[in-house]
Formats: structure tokens, sequence, C-alpha cells
């Protein structure tokens, strides 16, 4: 990835002391990801003008703690930065590219004229919605990914974001499935090691929705 890289102790006061992580990447490329950004969307930040310490225009730093493994992070920074651009690659094939990657073009994704959804998925951890939205302003595919079991961790919601993803709305069944999950849950709370009325209902509930029917069931 070729970057430079200096630990540095800022002593502020008699009894104040400080580190910085400064980071210059020396190369950059002419297409896909760029160093810069891969270093800014993993928190350190853009510092203009020379740095005196690596003695380059610009640099991105971070405060970090007496002790920190400069080694270690340089050799996690390249392998994090080659499965990122493996990841790129990956993603061009589906049609989704990081490059001039932007808030959708159509609001929130979910509201036009007229939405067709064209193919659904999901594994262990999403599930994916690819829709066709129709409006007066320009027509497109929209990709939803919903979490099947919030909240999301920390690490995945910054490489959600890392990808522009918008996540200020929900995919179209995201809240009734979160709510399904919920009610799910109570009832394993509610249920005995022996609960034959809940028992017969799972069974009665199954039989319907495998004859196509859409149950609803009241409780006093």
């Amino acid at each position: 990835m070729g970057l430079r890289i200096a630990l540095v102790r800022l002593q502020d006061t008699k009894d104040h002391v400080r580190f910085t992580l400064h980071v210059n990447p020396s190369v950059s490329y002419s297409a896909g990801v760029q160093p810069g950004g891969y270093l800014s969307s993993s928190g350190l930040q853009v510092a203009r003008g020379r740095c005196p310490f690596l003695e380059r225009e610009g640099c991105y730093v971070a405060a970090v703690r007496e002790g920190f493994d400069i080694e270690a992070f340089a050799s996690s920074v390249d392998r994090g930065f080659v499965a990122l651009q493996d990841a790129e690659r990956r993603l061009d094939k589906c049609g989704f590219f990081l490059r001039g990657q932007r808030r959708s073009p159509h609001g929130d994704g979910h509201t036009a004229a007229a939405i067709k959804l064209l193919k659904s998925s999901e594994d262990n951890v999403f599930a994916y919605r690819l829709t066709w939205l129709e409006d007066a302003r320009p027509t497109g595919w929209t990709t939803h990914l919903s979490v099947l079991h919030p909240p999301l961790t920390p690490e995945l919601d910054r490489a959600l974001k890392f990808f522009n993803l918008n996540g200020e709305a929900e995919a179209p069944d995201a809240r009734e499935r979160r709510r399904l999950l919920e009610m799910a849950r109570d009832a394993e709370k509610l249920a005995g090691d022996d609960d034959r009325k809940l028992t017969r209902l799972a069974t009665e509930v199954e039989s319907l929705l495998n004859e196509g029917f859409s149950p609803i069931v009241f409780c006093h």
C-alpha cells in the first residue's frame, strides 16, 4: 500500500503527554478505492498542510495509547486494504459500484410512482431485496439490505457506512420481520416446559401456513 508512518510523543505540559499516529499514503491508483479514502473511513482524520514528522504534504492522524504497536498496525492496514480491493472487485461484478456511489437518486429508495420487486434472497445475517423504481425522475434499481438479527455490531455498521449504504430507511418488510421476531422471542419466554396449548396452536398455525393461509391469532 506504500505508507509512511510515524508514532509521535507530544508533551503539552510537564505532566501531560499524548501519542499520535501520522500516516501518509505514498501511492494512489488510477481507479478503484484509494488509500486516502480507506484511511479516512478507518477513523483517521485528514490533516492539511505539510506534516513535520513525515516531511510530506498532508497526512492522516489519530490519537493512540502509549505502547501502540506501529508494526502490527502497518501489517493490518495493508491486509485490510487488499481485502477491500478484493471486495470492490466482487461487488463490481454484482453491479454495485463503490466508485462514485452516493445516496440513492430515488430518495429513501422506497417511494416512487411504481415499484417492482425483482429479486430476493437472504443469508444468516441479511435479507436482500432488489427493486425497480419508476418515477418522473430517472428510473433505476435499488438494493435493500435488512439485518435479520439487529442491532448491528459497530464493525458491521462502519462497513455499511463505508459502502455509502443509506441506513435511514427500512427495507420493505424489515419492520414486519422485526415485529415477528420480537413476538417469537416473547412467546419463547412465556412457554413452559410442557405448554400443551402453545404446542397445539403451533401445529395448527403451521398447517394453515402450509395451505397458503395467513392466520391471525387472538389471545386473552
